[in-house]
């Protein structure tokens, strides 16, 4: 199940990027919405992602899967 959790990290990760990169004033309005539909199918990922790896027997390991794929693929 801790698979779930590294694919529910790197999720917020590209939604985070995403979203980021959305309020850049150079970029046209056809890729503003392509931004803004990762971000919003991005964080649905991690929401549905999460939820069905903390069902799971051990929610810590989830919990510590989903933070350190989330900071390793933001820092990288």
């Amino acid at each position: 199940m801790s698979l779930l959790s590294v694919l529910a990290g790197i999720s917020a990760s590209v939604g985070a990027s995403s979203l980021k990169f959305l309020f850049n004033e150079d970029l046209n309005l056809i890729f503003n919405v392509v931004l803004l539909s990762t971000f919003v199918v991005s964080n649905v990922l991690v929401w549905w992602l999460q939820l069905k790896s903390m069902s799971s027997n051990s929610t810590v390991n989830s919990i510590l899967a989903f933070a350190g794929s989330n900071f390793i693929t933001a820092v990288s």
